[in-house]
């Protein structure tokens, strides 16, 4: 190819390049007040949930020209374990030390690929793949969310994940000299308001 045939090429992608970008763009979200995560299960005296209400989230999203998201391109998650409280004391305490918080303070999400979105009239269905990272252990994680439009151009998602705590080499904590002993599985639930 001759260097005129190359420069004619290299403006045409260029060109097509700056029309693609015109009709969808990306948009990095950041978490907005009012979102929380809660943990909870049950032991064989009552249930039990840990919330925090300080999780740390951006998430860029492949945004059309009427400014609606379209599509999950990445997300990162993160919250500080010492967030999580609990109005039993106790329980609070076991938790984080069986979460071994003092030497891996976070608890983190990563995804790995762009996620699946679904349409449902006016939600939208995001699943994606990513590295969870609990008391130091890694694995790897299908998570999914409901999002919607909230007020002041917020989207609203909203989702949970279980797992079973020994998955993530977590020993169920035990109270009161083992007479109280929480059950393996846990549940994640999740409330993300993204601007």
């Amino acid at each position: 190819m001759n260097s005129r045939n190359l420069l004619n090429t290299f403006l045409v992608l260029f060109v097509l390049s700056i029309h693609s970008g015109l009709l969808t763009g990306q948009s990095r979200l950041a978490v907005q007040p009012g979102s929380t995560v809660t943990v909870s299960g049950t032991s064989n005296v009552h249930d039990w949930e840990m919330t925090t209400t300080n999780p740390s989230s951006f998430a860029e999203f492949k945004i059309l020209t009427d400014g609606k998201p379209e599509g999950l391109q990445y997300l990162n998650f993160r919250l500080q374990k010492s967030t999580l409280k609990s109005d039993k004391s106790g329980l609070e305490k076991r938790a984080l030390e069986a979460l071994r918080a003092d030497k891996n303070p976070e608890i983190s999400f990563q995804s790995t690929s762009p996620a699946q979105v679904k349409q449902n009239g006016d939600k939208m269905i995001i699943t994606t793949q990513g590295r969870l990272s609990i008391a130091g252990v890694t694995k790897i994680v299908e998570v999914s969310a409901e999002c919607t439009n909230g007020n002041g151009n917020t989207l609203v998602c909203k989702g949970e994940k279980k797992l079973k705590m020994t998955d993530f080499n977590v020993t169920p904590p035990t109270m009161l000299l083992g007479a109280l002993r929480v059950v393996d599985d846990i549940t994640i639930t999740y409330t993300m308001i993204y601007k």
